[in-house]
């Protein structure tokens, strides 16, 4: 998992399932607005919360457990001059360091399959949450569940362990949260595209680049990345 985290950190950009199609229908469903506290659970590198701030000019805080994702992500605030929008805390989501009900709204994407004990996380996240607030992800989810092999080899490769649909629902019931709506849907490649508006097209470039140089340079990082295609296909 250290070297799947450090390459995203190196190309300073983190993958979410469904790319920015997936995010906007995610923040939208969450009732985000202007004078809503906001914490974004698994932030990376930063991307999300440059998007979230932007687009409803709330205050955000990003929550991360690894320095680097971190520092990078401060690196973001700073150079998108959201540094008075914007709270970075490196800290675990299964132990969060803030007073009961204190967001409006949580979020995340991509973040609870790497987490081991995920209804102590989802319990934190219902004690942190407000009366009337909303607790929203993200998540890969298995629509049929894939034989073991394929799911221990998925671990190996990432320390990612995916739920069925129902298994994902019982665990926000199961936290005390109430299941408002859910949707299971397909993910296609062709939405991961959507990204690059996110990024922007200099951004996108500049990944895409620092991608091929580390590629070229690197044995560790064309072993990650012919792992991932291996998984994905």
């Amino acid at each position: 998992m250290e070297r799947y985290f450090d390459w995203q950190v190196k190309v300073s950009a983190t993958r979410h399932l469904g790319g920015l199609k997936a995010t906007e229908e995610l923040v939208k469903s969450c009732n985000i607005s202007k004078d809503k506290r906001v914490l974004e659970v698994g932030c990376g590198v930063g991307l999300t919360l440059y998007y979230v701030s932007r687009k409803y000019g709330c205050r955000i805080v990003g929550l991360d457990v690894l320095e680097d994702m971190i520092k990078e992500a401060l690196r973001k605030v700073r150079k998108y001059g959201i540094d008075e929008k914007v709270d970075l805390v490196m800290a675990d989501a299964q132990n969060l360091p803030f007073r009961e009900e204190s967001f409006d709204t949580i979020f995340g994407e991509s973040v609870n399959v790497f987490i081991k004990d995920k209804l102590k996380a989802m319990k934190e996240y219902a004690s942190v949450v407000k009366q009337g607030g909303y607790v929203g992800f993200n998540e890969g989810t298995w629509i049929r569940l894939s034989p073991v092999n394929v799911r221990k080899y998925l671990f190996k490769l990432s320390s990612m362990v995916l739920e069925t649909y129902g298994k994902w629902v019982k665990l926000l019931a199961d936290s005390g949260l109430k299941v408002v709506f859910t949707k299971v849907y397909r993910i296609k490649y062709s939405d991961e595209l959507t990204s690059i508006k996110l990024y922007g097209i200099g951004n996108s470039l500049k990944v895409i680049l620092k991608f091929m140089f580390l590629f070229m340079k690197s044995c560790e990082t064309k072993a990650i990345y012919n792992e991932n295609v291996e998984i994905s296909a």
